[in-house]
């Protein structure tokens, strides 16, 4: 056996117990910084504050105008 396959033999299981640990510290890292989710609390019951917006043929509008019907707002933005 030349000094070659010995070195494979000997430092390639190393190497791929070392990548192994590497990769899952680096994925428990990306797992722990990120950011806790966030629970919002729905608006049941409550009093929605009131705004304006301006519909695409340029109609503005106030949401207190709708009190008591059901609104769907769809907020879209092509940035």
């Amino acid at each position: 056996m030349d000094g070659t396959e010995k070195f494979q033999q000997e430092v390639h299981p190393k190497m791929r117990t070392l990548f192994a640990f590497c990769s899952i510290i680096a994925l428990l890292a990306v797992v722990w910084a990120q950011p806790p989710s966030q629970q919002f609390e729905p608006y049941k019951g409550k009093v929605v504050p009131d705004f304006s917006f301006q519909d695409i043929n340029g109609k503005k509008h106030k949401l207190s105008a709708y009190r008591g019907k059901v609104v769907l707002l769809n907020f879209w933005s092509p940035h």
